[in-house]
């Protein structure tokens, strides 16, 4: 494989930064099959960038073996790009063996906590033991990069994070490898290992038509990483150990699409990757809790309370408690209970306009 370029200087253009409004939604639904289980499914849309989570329960915090979602659509092409399956794991140490916090309880939500032309920003958050949350940033001055903050409620024995380099076709075209700042690597050969100081990531293919124009970046800060490796020659992971007693660990995700392999890889380590690496450890993750939504809300409800129609449904909402607790939140920046509560709050409106929709047509 020829990487001379790795020995030459090179021409490098800078990484386009488009402007524009940054769009942010999210979906949490929770339905029931035929057979009773629970289906626990959330999607959050960052720009560019989609993650799917779905399990199904057969209790009210089992899932059950296989019924599981937990996938990133960002920089794909056909089944490739990110893991659209499971792109990430977060472990920690429970009786001398690793669990997987995102698969022991069952997504709580996903909050909104930020939204403005220039960033938007959510939280995944599962209120199992130990919680874990996952925090997504999304710049839209970057268009092909996002960041996530993991927390996790005790210490953090190993992340992994997977993706499938270009498309998912067999070999020879599928031949995987690895570059680190520390060396380039033939995954078939065997594992790369993160050396210490190894702060950048590269996921593509050795062989041309197209399957080598797409691949994926990686970027972490060192000082949080004491090892890790890359391994997989169909779907690729980047196991990575934190250091001793660390509860939080900051990773950016990329990837390069329809690209010259060679101009890619060369702007990404002599370049790109410090740049990420900046802002990983300048960014805010601060959540504020933002209001505008719960007072809307509670002023349409208020001008419909005098309507009779309307009346005996908010009094079984509950309504005057949740519209004080929704106050107290804000006062509280609390952001997590203002989501859910605002989630009650429209679903009090839809079912008041159900009812006087009812009453209007005579159905």
């Amino acid at each position: 494989m020829n990487l001379c370029w790795l020995l030459v200087p090179v021409m490098l253009t800078w990484l386009v930064q488009t402007a524009g409004a940054l769009e942010a939604t999210v979906k949490n639904e929770i339905s029931t099959d035929a057979e009773g289980k629970i289906i626990n499914e959330r999607k959050l849309w960052l720009d560019n960038l989609r993650i799917n989570y779905r399990a199904v329960l057969t209790g009210e915090k089992t899932i059950s073996p296989g019924d599981f979602l937990f996938g990133c659509e960002f920089g794909r092409r056909g089944n490739g790009g990110w893991n659209i399956w499971h792109f990430l794991s977060v472990k920690t140490k429970k009786d001398g063996r690793l669990v997987s916090l995102e698969t022991a309880s069952p997504l709580k939500n996903i909050y909104l906590a930020e939204k403005t032309p220039e960033r938007g920003m959510a939280e995944l958050y599962w209120e199992g033991e130990p919680t874990l949350s996952v925090r997504v940033l999304k710049l839209a001055a970057w268009p092909q990069w996002f960041f996530l903050k993991i927390e996790a409620g005790t210490a953090i024995a190993q992340v992994q994070v997977s993706a499938y380099p270009g498309e998912t076709t067999g070999p020879p075209e599928r031949e995987r490898w690895c570059g680190l700042d520390s060396g380039f690597y033939n995954l078939h050969q065997g594992k790369a290992t993160v050396r210490k100081g190894d702060s950048s990531v590269a996921l593509f293919n050795r062989y041309g038509g197209y399957q080598d124009k797409y691949g994926n970046f990686l970027v972490l800060l060192p000082e949080e990483i004491a090892d890790g490796q890359v391994k997989g020659t169909y779907g690729v992971m980047v196991e990575l150990t934190p250091e001793k007693d660390r509860k939080e660990l900051t990773l950016a995700l990329g990837y390069f699409y329809d690209e010259d392999r060679e101009h890619a890889l060369g702007s990404f380590f002599r370049q790109t990757a410090g740049e990420i690496q900046k802002i990983l450890t300048t960014l805010s993750w601060k959540f504020t809790a933002d209001g505008s939504l719960f007072r809307s809300l509670v002023a349409e409800i208020d001008s419909l309370s005098s309507r009779q129609e309307a009346k005996e449904l908010i009094a079984e909402a509950g309504y005057a408690t949740l519209r004080r607790e929704g106050q107290r939140y804000l006062q509280e920046n609390n952001y997590r209970q203002l989501v859910e509560l605002v989630e009650k709050l429209q679903e009090l409106k839809e079912k008041i306009y159900q009812k006087l929709l009812a009453v209007y047509t005579g159905k």
